[in-house]
């Protein structure tokens, strides 16, 4: 690459500062929409949302999947997050061209999976983004 070359010096800045600027603007729709307020409490739904596995770079192109993984108290709070990202995904995919791929776990089979070895699990411990909540590590028992 020649870093002389005008349009290099002019539009990689601008592409750079787009790109964090759509990390910050996905995250914020996701806190926005799972129910946290201004000062980052939730509400009672979810103990904590991941961005897992590639997602976590957050640099894909239009159409790539954003790896989701909600963790949430019960079934019951289980099934009203489905419900709220089924409303976040086409939000996801007009704005930011990502196909929302969730996985929503109550914490009891978290903890379980990650205790048996689940590979899914024990790679989003080692590679995730938290958007709210407590971090998986927190979540599987601290010391993960």
């Amino acid at each position: 690459m020649n870093r002389d070359n005008y349009l290099v010096r002019q539009a990689f800045p601008f592409l750079f500062r787009a790109e964090a600027e759509r990390v910050e603007a996905v995250v914020g729709l996701l806190r926005e929409e799972l129910g946290v307020d201004q000062e980052g409490l939730q509400q009672r739904l979810t103990r904590g949302v991941a961005i897992i596995g590639a997602a976590t770079a957050m640099r894909q192109a239009p159409g790539n999947a954003l790896d989701l993984l909600v963790v949430v108290g019960s079934n019951t709070a289980g099934d009203r997050v489905w419900a709220i990202l089924a409303g976040i995904a086409p939000k996801l995919e007009r704005r930011f061209g990502l196909h929302l791929s969730p996985v929503v776990l109550p914490q009891a089979e978290l903890k379980a999976r990650y205790e048996a070895g689940d590979p899914l699990i024990r790679a989003a411990l080692k590679d995730s983004v938290t958007v709210s909540g407590r971090s998986l590590r927190e979540l599987v028992g601290g010391d993960a």
